[in-house]
């Protein structure tokens, strides 16, 4: 979350400085981290006859963490009115799902708990069985990439530090091993936020040639402009500024 003065605004440090929303670099600019492009990126994600398919990835029982706040269960049902849509609950289930020569998701959500690293114990995800999923695991699991590149999105993680840790610790290996690109936030977010930004990203995203990166700006302004809610500018977009969807 960038912010710098406007030209001609006093200087920041004033003790009167009233700040304006077009300081933030995600209110006014298409910001995206940027990589060098894998080996055949391609910014269109051409839907099969089947068309879009998606895994929520999750674990249920974060909608009932003080204090209880649907999140994970209302996007199951919004995915699942808008696309083919896969719930996995377990590490083994995502095990076999990343291995398959058959892998079909266009869109890969993570809404689970997890854990940084410390100096004495690893980074993991943890979805609804409870088991640990180490980076390791991942990376092995992904060992011939994920042939779709689909767009992986971080939801939210009560309790955890999912947000923190899950680039450095798996999502670089997903960028790296096929992923089109990442988007999620730079600090745990309210799961009721989570739930309705999710939510809005994915309606609009929805409609062919909508650009993620439009999107994510949109929402940034939106969420500040009509709700007076900056956290609509912790988002980050790992590459993938110019993805959606296309029509054959």
């Amino acid at each position: 979350m960038l912010y710098i003065p406007l030209e001609g605004h006093e200087s920041l440090w004033d003790d009167d400085y009233q700040w304006d929303p077009r300081g933030f670099w995600g209110y006014r600019h298409l910001l995206e981290h940027s990589f060098s492009r894998s080996p055949g990126f391609d910014s269109r994600i051409t839907l099969p006859g089947s068309g879009l398919a998606v895994s929520m990835n999750v674990d249920e029982r974060v909608d009932v963490g003080y204090p209880p706040t649907p999140y994970v269960s209302p996007l199951i049902d919004f995915f699942t009115a808008r696309a083919a849509t896969t719930v996995r609950t377990r590490k083994a289930e995502l095990a076999v799902a990343f291995q398959s020569p058959d892998f079909a998701d266009h869109v890969v959500y993570f809404g689970c708990h997890g854990e940084a690293g410390t100096k004495d114990q690893r980074a993991y995800l943890v979805l609804g069985d409870g088991e640990k999923i180490y980076s390791t695991e991942v990376m092995a699991w992904l060992s011939k990439g994920l042939s779709t590149r689909p767009v992986v999105f971080v939801g939210a993680c009560q309790g955890g530090q999912l947000a923190s840790m899950f680039y450095p610790a798996f999502g670089y290996h997903m960028l790296h091993r096929g992923a089109r690109c990442l988007i999620g936030p730079q600090i745990d977010l309210p799961r009721a936020f989570a739930r309705e930004y999710a939510t809005g990203l994915f309606d609009a995203f929805l409609t062919p040639n909508t650009r993620l990166g439009d999107i994510v700006r949109q929402l940034a302004r939106e969420f500040l402009d009509k709700h007076h809610n900056p956290l609509g500018l912790i988002f980050s977009l790992h590459r993938g500024i110019d993805v959606h969807l296309a029509v054959r």
